[in-house]
């Protein structure tokens, strides 16, 4: 522990009480010298930190990462971990602390983290690099895209009114491989959201008008690299 010195004058303070039915007898005050009091106050260690990431940590195991057959089995779940993060910076050690996923995803987390993680790292309180934990959490969870996952086709009728405002929606035909989290979005309002702008006739007055809308996507395996690369 490092102490700092702190130096503060002493004062001596003299009260002279006199007694009942006495007179009180002037003396000169003592003569005490002003002697410096030497205080300890320990200091805090400014100069000790944690380990601190070099690159953001959503980086680190990301969606591409997922285990194929962990996909297919449909395998998910929180997996929390701890690090352990050497002086030069580099994760040396790896061990999950609580986990609702599987092995695999827990050994896929731990080896994603020991690949890509890298710190500033923790110091001591003289500045020093040292070895130290790291806590985090990754939470695997089978989602997919809102466009690309499959080919479908979305048709939807609406109103727009004198006010601009969307009224009576309905999904009029929806088919194909519509990805899940896009026909939970259809399910809750397949049509677009209220602009406040209304449609106009020849002379500029607001009017209503019935509007169907169809959304068709296609999708289909990429050009490879080489054929994109061919002149």
């Amino acid at each position: 522990m490092k102490y700092r010195l702190l130096f503060a004058a002493s004062l001596a303070v003299t009260l002279a009480l006199p007694a009942i039915g006495q007179q009180k007898e002037e003396r000169p005050p003592a003569d005490v010298p002003n002697q410096p009091m030497t205080i300890l106050i320990p200091e805090q260690d400014l100069a000790a930190r944690n380990p601190r990431p070099l690159s953001p940590q959503i980086d680190w195991v990301t969606d591409a990462d997922y285990p194929p057959e962990a996909w297919r089995n449909g395998e998910e779940g929180l997996v929390r971990y701890e690090l352990v993060v050497s002086p030069e910076g580099r994760v040396t050690g790896c061990r999950i602390t609580q986990s609702e996923a599987t092995p695999a995803l827990e050994a896929e987390t731990c080896r994603l983290l020991r690949e890509r993680a890298r710190f500033e790292p923790a110091t001591d309180g003289e500045g020093k690099p040292v070895s130290s934990p790291f806590k985090g959490a990754v939470q695997w969870e089978r989602r997919e895209p809102e466009l690309g996952a499959g080919s479908f086709t979305v048709k939807v009728a609406f109103t727009l009114d004198e006010r601009g405002n969307t009224r009576n929606c309905r999904i009029l035909e929806r088919s194909g491989e519509i990805p899940v989290n896009m026909v939970r979005s259809f399910e809750r309002n397949p049509c677009p959201g209220r602009n406040g702008v209304p449609a106009r006739d020849a002379d500029g007055r607001p009017v209503a008008r019935d509007v169907v809308l169809t959304m068709t996507v296609e999708s289909m395996p990429a050009a490879s690299s080489g054929a994109q690369g061919d002149d």
